[in-house]
This record gives structure tokens, sequence and C-alpha cells, in this order.
């Protein structure tokens, strides 16, 4: 199975694909739209304000295809720390910001 990990600017990417890897999965790194049609597994590592996150993914014109990623049933989301946060409605670390609205709150 192909995971890949979002290369976020920051983040603990080399854990997890040291992790992946050990687990017998195909671990590449992208901060391409192409990657969430190219995946079964998108990995979001941790390390990041909210809102400089969400603003990441919206100059890299990630928010739409990450947001119909999340919505099959049939690919596997793994966020860690700020690749959990970002589902919510808003954030409010950085500065008051819209989140992915996949989870109220």
């Amino acid at each position: 199975m192909k995971a890949t990990i979002i290369n976020t600017p920051g983040g603990n990417k080399g854990s997890i694909s040291s992790w992946l890897k050990r687990g017998g999965f195909q671990a590449d790194f992208s901060s391409s739209k192409n990657m969430f049609d190219k995946s079964n597994i998108i990995i979001f590592p941790g390390n990041g304000i909210f809102s400089k996150t969400m603003d990441w993914l919206r100059v890299n014109s990630l928010e739409e295809p990450l947001i119909d990623f999340l919505e099959n049933p049939n690919k596997i989301y793994i966020g860690i720390c700020i690749g959990m946060h970002i589902l919510y409605d808003t954030g409010f670390e950085g500065e008051r910001t819209n989140g992915l609205g996949i989870i109220k709150g």
C-alpha cells in the first residue's frame, strides 16, 4: 500500500517515513495536488501554527483536494498534531482562521 507524507515546511517527516518503511509501506513525500489521487494513505505531519498551516494549504491549492480525500471512505488520513487541528472549523493559534470544517468546533 502506498502512503504519502505531505511535505509541509515543518514537521516530523523523517520519523514518519522511518515508521512507515518499518511497517512495510512505500512512503513518498509530496506537496502536489496529484498526491491525493495516487495514494491510499495521506499523513499530515505535526509541528506548525494553525493559521500558517492553513495559509500554506491555500497558497499551494491543497485545501479542496485534501477535503475531497477526507470525504472518500476508501482512503486513510493520519493527522499528527496540527494535521488533526486543521480538521476543525476554526483555529485560534496564530490568528483566528477557518479550518477545513470536517470536525465541528
